[in-house]
């Protein structure tokens, strides 16, 4: 989604990396993770909530964007306490939301080291 404006890595184009997600978050140490809410596979659905709370759990201190399709209050309330930092709707470009991380990281850096 983002790489045509950040280096990085797509996880989750299957269960088994998505269920694997929190570890590579943890373990790339990267400066910021956009997430969706609801990876539906044939096998089953994982909630990036939970993914999040677990990365946060661990001591996990980039940026988390979510991006999704549900953007009610009661989502966004959700997404926030799971220790999102901010959230997206899926109708935003991938520009605009690279744009919107990228601010978010430079923020994080000046108030603590990533």
């Amino acid at each position: 989604l983002l790489k045509k404006y950040f280096d990085g890595i797509v996880i989750g184009e299957s269960l088994k990396q998505a269920q694997s997600a929190a570890d590579v978050i943890i373990e790339g140490n990267f400066d910021g993770v956009v997430m969706d809410q609801n990876l539906v596979y044939a096998e089953g659905t994982i909630l990036g909530s939970d993914i999040v709370r677990e990365v946060r759990s661990r001591g996990y201190k980039g940026v988390i964007l979510f991006r999704s399709a549900n953007t009610e209050e009661a989502d966004i309330d959700l997404y926030l306490k799971s220790g999102g930092d901010a959230v997206m709707s899926k109708a935003a470009t991938s520009k605009l939301i690279a744009q919107k991380l990228k601010v978010m990281i430079e923020e994080r850096r000046t108030t603590q080291k990533l």
